[in-house]
């Protein structure tokens, strides 16, 4: 999956509509192909980062199954804290997978932004 990138322009007229929009459509894109993600020849727990966009912003999230099962499973969308995309996040999308499920750990950011103060953490959140 790799290079691979979702673009999705909404047709909302204001711009915090329109981003608010289409990184929830992206989202609900990314979580419906979870359930289709190609499973490979080894078995063991696979990670990827991988990057989608939405309203113009590229978003750097991270996927994480077990490819011991060919079987279809469950998504699961991890949503970061406050402070934006980071190690907790991808760690809690790995355990996941060690569980059965396809997880994204995603970017509601854009561009892997990552607070490092409180302040910092309030303005990215209120911008979503």
């Amino acid at each position: 999956m790799t290079g691979n990138k979702l673009i999705v322009k909404p047709a909302i007229k204001s711009a915090s509509q329109r981003a608010l929009a289409g990184r929830s459509l992206a989202l609900g894109l990314l979580a419906l192909g979870l359930l289709q993600w190609p499973i490979l020849s080894q078995a063991a727990l696979q990670t990827e980062a991988v990057e989608y966009q939405a309203d113009g912003i590229t978003m750097k999230g991270w996927i994480a199954w077990d490819d011991s099962s060919k079987a279809q499973r469950p998504g699961v969308l991890v949503v970061h804290e406050w402070w934006g995309h980071n190690d907790y996040a991808r760690r809690r999308a790995e355990d996941l997978a060690k569980l059965g499920y396809t997880a994204l750990a995603l970017d509601m950011y854009g561009d892997g932004k990552l607070a490092e103060h409180p302040d910092d953490a309030g303005k990215f959140a209120s911008a979503v």
